[in-house]
């Protein structure tokens, strides 16, 4: 709000322009008057004002001559207090809010909720046939080879002995999505800085009134990263932007195939010719030397098939950088 000058010129009784009376008084009449005081009309006159003008033309203030500080501005007062707390509002005269901003950034929170489109491109991937010494197959496996639909050669690198095959597994084409669940920044303290706007100037500075005694501080302000003046050696950095530079990629959500097996048939036999289901892997059959595995798998039903993500979330990547600040080096208070 703009702070009007208001300066009164009394005559000197020189008798010098129109207005003035030999005797150094304003007149009261002029020609043509009523000799009635004129009527008012205007507004009524302003406050008084917080500075005087002298004989040099140079203003005096009512109260403190504020020199600012070479690349600061001012004056505000501030009040800082708990992020969560009610802060007081801005008190005339300095009742014009210039900022409310955080102090002190705190780890930023939230989290990306994962989930997973239908499955696609269903699929049965190789059963496994194993190789053990026991005769029940009770041992860990010796070899593993995979074994593809069909009837095929004995997998090249098995040794002789007792058998058993793992199921086929359902492979489909799980597509993920993360979506962001991310808190606004947080900050340990808050700060309201309030000010007085137009106010009259002084040599070399402003007319700066006295704080109320809830704020109790006078302070000036910069958005440079310069150290506080001697003057003004408190010093307090409040955070004005914030850029969320978190993302949440859908890969880290690790969406895979819910479902059971395949059926999984495999029988061994000598030539896959005539009938291919001579001795069926069921339990640990042992044989002595075959030659042809012959392995039928079926997906189950697609309704029975999802996809689901290894977890329900996970943490966003990046973080909450501060782009720009405004600096308050305040008066000890």
């Amino acid at each position: 709000m703009p702070r009007w000058i208001w300066v009164t010129v009394a005559c000197l009784g020189m008798g010098l322009g129109p207005g003035c009376g030999d005797d150094g008084s304003a007149d009261t009449e002029t020609e043509g008057s009523t000799g009635e005081p004129p009527a008012t009309t205007g507004p009524p006159p302003p406050p008084p004002t917080t500075a005087d003008s002298t004989d040099d033309g140079q203003m005096v203030c009512d109260n403190e001559c504020l020199v600012l500080p070479d690349f600061f501005s001012g004056p505000a007062t501030i009040v800082v207090g708990d992020a969560d707390a009610e802060l007081p509002g801005c008190e005339a005269p300095y009742d014009t809010e210039f900022f409310d901003l955080g102090i002190g950034l705190l780890p930023p929170t939230g989290t990306c909720e994962c989930e997973c489109a239908a499955p696609q491109q269903l699929a049965c991937a190789p059963a496994t046939l194993q190789a053990h010494t026991q005769p029940d197959c009770s041992d860990a496996p010796v070899a593993a080879e995979p074994v593809t639909n069909g009837c095929g050669a004995m997998p090249v690198g098995l040794p002789l002995g007792t058998y058993d095959v793992l199921p086929a597994e359902v492979t489909a084409l799980c597509q993920p999505t993360a979506t962001p669940v991310l808190d606004p920044p947080a900050f340990e303290k808050r700060v309201r800085a309030c000010g007085v706007s137009g106010l009259a100037t002084c040599e070399g500075g402003l007319c700066a009134p006295p704080v109320p005694p809830s704020f109790g501080r006078m302070c000036v302000y910069t958005q440079q990263a310069i150290p506080c003046p001697a003057e003004f050696p408190q010093e307090f950095v409040a955070l004005d932007l914030i850029v969320d530079q978190r993302t949440c990629p859908p890969e880290n959500c690790g969406c895979g195939v819910d479902s059971e097996p395949c059926a999984t048939e495999a029988y061994f036999t000598d030539d896959c010719v005539g009938d291919p289901m001579q001795t069926p892997i069921e339990g640990c059959p042992q044989i002595t030397a075959p030659t042809a595995v012959n392995v039928t798998t079926t997906l189950p039903p697609v309704a029975e098939v999802s996809c689901a993500p290894a977890a329900k979330t996970v943490d966003p990547v990046g973080d909450q950088v501060a782009m720009s600040g405004v600096v308050f080096c305040c008066q000890p208070g």
